[in-house]
């Protein structure tokens, strides 16, 4: 799991807009352990790159998962349907969910 999702549920769930996810967003790392996933650092070649790709979406986080997935060759699994502009432009690998 990428350390960009922890700061984006840390965020969100700080601006009230996962309110229901209260006991996961105070301690994501104990449950990423729980969950038996690793955590992905954030690396300055992953930044790099979601900064620099010249596309239109603008969500940080989204941008920051797409480079590191691209990077990384590991598949992007999200519901978010505005991630596919990823992989029609850069060629990373998306996998959508059903919510």
């Amino acid at each position: 799991m990428s350390t960009a999702s922890v700061w984006e549920i840390a965020t969100k769930f700080r601006l009230g807009k996962l309110p229901d996810a209260a006991e996961i967003a105070k301690n994501v790392p104990e449950w990423i352990i729980r969950a038996d996933f690793e955590s992905m650092p954030v690396t300055a070649e992953h930044a790099q790159l979601a900064g620099a790709w010249n596309i239109s979406h603008r969500d940080p986080f989204d941008r920051m998962l797409a480079a590191q997935a691209k990077l990384e060759k590991i598949p992007l699994a999200t519901v978010d349907i505005l991630l596919k502009d990823f992989v029609t432009v850069h060629g990373s690998k998306v996998v959508l969910l059903s919510p």
